[in-house]
C-alpha cells in the first residue's frame, strides 16, 4: 500500500499539487517532508475550520483536476 500512496504522492507533487514532498518509502511507510502551519485532523473539533465551504470546494477542484489530468 504505501507504495502505491507513495507513486501517487510524487505525481501530484510532480504536478504541483499542494501535498507533503514525498521523500522515501518502504514497504509499510511513506516518508514525507514536514507540514507547517497545520494541525492534526484530531484536534480539528466542530466548527473548528475556517470558511469549510471555501476549503472544501479546494479539495473537490484538486480531486477533479487530477482526475481530468490522469485520465486524458
Amino acid at each position: 500500500a504505501a507504495i502505491k500512496e507513495f507513486a501517487f504522492m510524487r505525481a501530484l507533487y510532480a504536478n504541483e499539487f499542494p501535498t507533503p514532498v514525498p521523500l522515501d518509502q518502504n514497504r509499510h511507510v511513506v516518508l514525507m517532508s514536514l507540514v507547517n502551519n497545520s494541525s492534526p485532523m484530531a484536534q480539528i473539533r466542530s466548527g473548528g475550520i475556517d470558511e469549510p465551504e471555501v476549503k472544501i470546494r479546494f479539495v473537490m477542484f484538486v480531486v477533479f483536476f487530477f482526475f481530468l489530468t490522469t485520465t486524458g
